[in-house]
């Protein structure tokens, strides 16, 4: 029989906690994926994000999912640099709003031959926030050729 314990968990649309049960055994897998994360393993660190943004072993927690997040996509996971190019570019995730770090790790993951990113990289140009003021419609077309 699996262990479990209780947590209490903050709901974001409700002004209350919530119990929530969290599982020792996921409890275990997220304090080893967590410290390989710390030792600078990368993989470990896009696992261990997904982990605390889903409340996995653990209350959710966006504000570490994000942190461990920047780790990976710093340690070149392409997953990582897409997501936080999405997490910047919408502001969601407990991310700011931030149109050159989307720039940033879209291009990132572009580059690294995700054809998701250059997508969503042109999307960004042809809206007018990417590095130059206004819409680059010339730049967005370049992302959708590399995309397709």
């Amino acid at each position: 029989k699996r262990k479990s314990s209780t947590t209490m968990e903050a709901d974001p649309n409700m002004k209350t906690s919530s119990a929530r049960v969290v599982d020792e055994k996921d409890a275990s897998k997220l304090a080893l994926v967590e410290e390989a994360a710390s030792r600078g393993d990368a993989r470990a660190a896009f696992n261990a994000s997904v982990m605390r943004a889903r409340g996995v072993g653990c209350a959710t927690d966006r504000g570490l999912a994000l942190r461990w997040l920047e780790a990976a996509a710093e340690g070149g996971v392409t997953k990582a640099q897409t997501q936080l190019g999405y997490l910047y570019s919408s502001g969601r995730g407990g991310a700011p709003r931030d149109d050159a770090l989307a720039v940033r790790w879209y291009a990132a993951a572009a580059e690294a031959g995700d054809a998701d990113a250059w997508y969503k990289l042109g999307l960004l140009y042809r809206d007018g926030r990417g590095p130059d003021a206004g819409p680059d419609e010339a730049s967005a077309l370049r992302c959708w050729a590399r995309a397709a």
